[in-house]
C-alpha cells in the first residue's frame, strides 16, 4: 500500500509512521478530493497540475498524496493558500481573523444565536 520512499516523506513532512501511516493513507484513499471532487476552484487546478500518466493526486489533511493505483508513491506538502480557508466579513477579508476579533470582536450574527441558546440569560436581567 506505501513504498518506503512515501513512508520516508509522510514522516518527515506529517510525522506519522507505521500503522498510523498506513491508516492515514487507506483514508487519504477512500475520503480524499480528486481534481474532479475538489470543492474549490484552487484545489482542482492544484491537482491538475499535478496529474502525469499513471498517477493520481488526493487532497487530504492538508497534503498532496501522490497514488499509482491503490500503492501511495510519495507526499508532498501543499501550498499555504490550499491551507486554510478564508474569513470573509461582508465583502472584505479579513487577513488576520485573531487580531480582528480581538479588536472589534465577533459578528452581531454570533452573538445573537449564542443568546439564543444560552437560557441563564434572561434570568441574569
Amino acid at each position: 500500500m506505501m513504498t518506503k520512499h512515501s513512508q520516508k516523506r509522510m514522516k518527515e513532512r506529517m510525522g506519522y509512521r507505521g500503522t498510523t501511516a498506513e491508516r492515514v493513507v487507506s483514508n487519504a484513499l477512500e475520503r480524499g478530493f480528486t481534481a474532479e471532487s475538489a470543492p474549490s476552484f484552487l484545489q482542482r487546478d492544484y491537482l491538475m497540475r499535478r496529474i502525469s500518466p499513471g498517477y493520481t493526486p488526493i487532497l487530504y489533511q492538508g497534503h498532496c498524496f501522490i497514488f499509482a493505483q491503490d500503492r501511495c508513491v510519495t507526499v508532498l506538502d501543499t501550498p499555504c493558500y490550499l491551507q486554510h480557508k478564508p474569513i470573509n466579513r461582508g465583502k472584505e477579508r479579513v487577513r488576520h481573523p485573531q487580531k480582528y476579533f480581538k479588536l472589534y470582536g465577533f459578528p452581531d450574527k454570533w452573538e445573537s444565536a449564542v443568546r439564543q441558546y444560552d437560557f441563564n440569560h434572561e434570568q441574569d436581567m
